[in-house]
């Protein structure tokens, strides 16, 4: 939250006592102005094969809810893909991360459900390129209504590039708060800027939020992110049965704002939310069988690139080294913040 910070106290203190926030700053604004230059890219690249793409989050959302460059921290480009281009998926990845693992396979990975982001690497920059922008594991039912529903956005050059609209933006941060198991002020930051500048279609948000199967986790999202903020009421309702009280036990306040530590000790909570869809729950549990327990071969080839052997073996082997990695990692940062 270091430009938030930043622009706050700016205004009121010694620059001086503030330097090395200052010189953060700094270098989060040329960050942004190289995710900038590669969003042109991206956006000039596809216009040459006859498709547009839709920003997420990230830097567009900085423009149109943040005071300045460099307040929201963006480090890498969130994309999204029309539905009618979803056949041209392989094309699409090997253009702009030639070689790519999954490219091969990504028609039939993206047709089947399977693959609903995939993490290039475009001119240097990270770009988590979306099929489905709310990525439950289930397929999305109103994929096609969120990309009519996106809206253009002029880049810095004058060129043009679609976003979410402030209805469909705010269900998708309310959405992604879930996935992201609460961790960070950045999501409650998010939610509160859009609001603060936009004028929400409650009617279609709760519409949207009740045929998707979100109800309970976009009301109670929201419920969450005005209590903790202590913004204005919002005029969403909240179903009260059993998936609300499910809801309430698995995100309630002690695993919110948990940093890394909810890395690793929270990691498979989001996995509840297509559960929590109303007539999806068959659905839901296959797909998850399908991509956690026997995820296609092609899988494997990114997940475990070093990892020879037969696909159980790798399977096996490649989850128990991952495991292994995170709890090391967590248990360096703990090792370390202790001895600080």
């Amino acid at each position: 939250m270091g430009g938030l910070v930043w622009s706050r106290v700016s205004r009121d203190v010694d620059h001086s006592a503030w330097w090395e926030l200052a010189a953060l700053d700094m270098l989060s604004e040329e960050h942004q102005r190289r995710l900038w230059r590669t969003l042109d890219h991206v956006v000039a690249t596809c216009a040459d094969l006859g498709l547009e793409v839709a920003t997420v989050k990230g830097i567009t959302a900085q423009a149109r809810w943040y005071a300045r460059p460099g307040e929201r921290p963006c480090s890498d480009l969130d994309l999204l893909v029309s539905p009618a281009d979803f056949g041209r998926a392989r094309e699409i990845i090997e253009t702009l991360h030639p070689g790519h693992v999954l490219a091969p396979d990504a028609n039939r990975l993206v047709r089947n459900g399977l693959l609903q982001s995939i993490d290039l690497v475009v001119e240097g920059v990270p770009v988590d390129l979306h099929f489905d922008v709310l990525k439950l594991g289930i397929p999305a039912r109103q994929n096609r209504r969120i990309w009519e529903r996106t809206v253009p956005f002029a880049l810095p050059n004058g060129r043009q590039v679609r976003v979410l609209d402030p209805d469909t933006a705010l269900i998708h941060l309310l959405v992604h708060l879930n996935k992201d198991r609460f961790r960070w002020l950045l999501g409650y930051a998010d939610v509160a800027r859009l609001l603060a500048h936009e004028q929400p279609d409650w009617a279609f948000i709760e519409r949207f939020s009740r045929d998707e199967g979100l109800d309970v986790a976009v009301g109670r999202t929201l419920q969450v992110v005005v209590e903790a903020l202590d913004l204005a009421p919002t005029p969403t309702a909240v179903p009260r049965d059993w998936r609300t009280a499910v809801w309430d036990f698995l995100w309630r306040p002690g695993v919110r704002l948990q940093g890394d530590l909810g890395t690793v000790r929270f990691r498979h909570r989001q996995d509840a939310l297509p559960v929590l869809a109303p007539g999806r729950r068959r659905e839901a549990l296959w797909l998850w069988l399908r991509r956690r327990l026997f995820p296609p071969r092609a899988f494997l080839d990114e997940w475990y690139p070093g990892t020879p052997g037969p696909y159980l073996w790798r399977v096996v082997r490649g989850r128990a080294e991952n495991v292994w990695n995170r709890q090391r990692a967590w248990l360096s940062r703990m090792v370390g913040e202790s001895r600080s």
